[in-house]
């Protein structure tokens, strides 16, 4: 999950920890590894839309500090995943 943000590990556990602590996210423990998943599932829907929203729209945004553009190439769409996930 950090590579795929691009953010450091300590931000991303922080974010984390909030989301799990208002409980918007379950986490499961397995091994070494911690799963995380939207409790609610209309929130699951809500985050769909944005993230489809968002790959329609985000090579038509301007980078925040001029350089590269995050996210990933136009040829792997995030919302396949997501549905591929709600729909099992």
């Amino acid at each position: 999950m950090v590579a795929a943000l691009d953010r450091p590990l300590s931000s991303v556990a922080l974010h984390l920890a909030v989301l799990r602590n208002r409980g918007i996210l379950a986490e499961e423990r397995r091994g070494s590894e911690i799963l995380f998943r939207v409790r609610d599932e209309r929130t699951r829907d809500v985050l769909a839309l944005l993230c489809e929203a968002h790959d329609e729209r985000a090579w038509d945004w301007p980078s925040p500090a001029g350089g590269k553009r995050g996210g990933r190439a136009k040829t792997q769409p995030r919302t396949s995943a997501l549905r591929a996930r709600r729909s099992s």
